[in-house]
């Protein structure tokens, strides 16, 4: 401990690994000590508030402008930390182990219980660590073999649950075999059920292209139509003739022949009028062909499909019991080996020369 200024300006203390004991007549300057070592380490008092505020007033009269260092050697860590009054300690980790710092008055207040002095030298005693190190690994055994016997003893119970129904798997298994066989039996029936719906599936998708076609050329033609249909709203406009010194009309054949034009125009329109009706009429004559032939698919289909199903549900069945059988074969062996093999005695007498019968009492 080194302090730089204050009132204890150059003090320069070394102090023993382990019990340090300052002693001293009143007003030597222990319990400024006390108070720096606290003050630089950040560590509160064992009294109660009033004192501890005393305790920091105290540290802060003792630095004044200067500042206290510490060099703390913690578990072959060599740290130094550092304090003025009015900054915070400099190199303090929270990991650093705190020293305990009894003030006189914290040392006659702790003495007046019989458990406060007991505690006091267990602290320093090494056999009481010992001691402690030792029933704390006695007491993880125990609780580790009394979990690893729970655990265990839950075990059997699932494995014997399990065994239980394994007649009742083994008849289901031999069940599903027969089904999955009678299964076996349809499936030429479902070759020419397959066959049916590829020829419906191209008659239906050819009907579907010619339904194409035809709702591409309805929409060209309705363009067309209704492009028609504005010329024949509107007609063709012309200019009135504004004779000047020359009164003749040099127009009037141009109106005669927008007159005509206007003529093939309605013509026009009807005819595309009438092509929509035919081509319209032609679309629903193949829609009408094609539902026949998708309701006939889709019956099909549904039967295909539901034979198939049927097969690959009852495969699926047969290799889950096939599993089943097998894992409940494996548990029989399982059972065996955790709860009257040699393995198991293994485990219970590996605690140290225990025996199973010491953990459980």
């Amino acid at each position: 401990m080194q302090v730089e200024g204050g009132f204890l300006e150059a003090l320069d203390l070394r102090f023993k690994k382990g019990l340090n004991v300052l002693i001293g007549g009143r007003g030597t300057g222990k319990s400024s000590i006390n108070e720096l070592i606290r003050y630089c380490l950040n560590i509160r008092g064992y009294s109660d508030e009033e004192d501890s505020n005393k305790s920091l007033e105290q540290a802060l009269s003792v630095l004044q402008d200067g500042q206290v260092t510490l060099a703390i050697e913690d578990r072959g860590n060599d740290i130094a930390v550092t304090r003025s009054a009015t900054s915070d300690p400099e190199g303090l980790d929270s990991s650093i182990v705190r020293p305990l710092i009894f003030s006189q008055k914290d040392v006659e207040s702790v003495g007046l219980s019989v458990r406060g002095r007991l505690n006091i030298i267990d602290f320093f005693s090494p056999d009481s660590s010992v001691q402690k190190a030792d029933e704390r690994k006695r007491i993880n055994q125990i609780q580790s073999l009394t979990t690893e016997i729970s655990s265990l003893l839950r075990e059997a119970d699932q494995i014997s649950d399990r065994l239980a129904g394994a007649e009742s798997v083994r008849a289901e298994l031999v069940r599903a075999e027969a089904r999955l066989a009678e299964i076996s039996k349809t499936s030429q029936q479902l070759d020419k059920k397959q066959k049916q719906l590829s020829a419906l599936s191209s008659q239906s998708s050819a009907l579907a292209v010619k339904a194409e076609v035809l709702r591409r050329t309805l929409e060209t033609t309705m363009e067309d139509r209704d492009s028609f249909a504005k010329l024949e709203m509107f007609g063709f406009s012309i200019d009135e003739w504004r004779p000047g010194a020359d009164k003749v009309d040099l127009l009037q054949n141009i109106r005669t022949k927008l007159r005509q034009a206007e003529k093939h125009v309605e013509e026009t329109y009807n005819l595309l009028d009438e092509a929509v009706t035919e081509i319209e009429t032609a679309i629903k004559n193949v829609e009408r062909e094609k539902t026949p032939l998708e309701e006939q698919a889709r019956t099909i289909r549904r039967d295909v499909e539901g034979r198939k199903e049927g097969a690959g549900a009852a495969a699926r069945q047969l290799t889950g019991l096939r599993e089943q059988v097998t894992q409940l074969d494996a548990l029989k062996t399982v059972q065996t080996q955790k709860l009257v093999g040699p393995t198991a005695k293994a485990r219970v007498n590996s605690y140290g020369g225990y025996q199973a019968s010491d953990f459980i009492h």
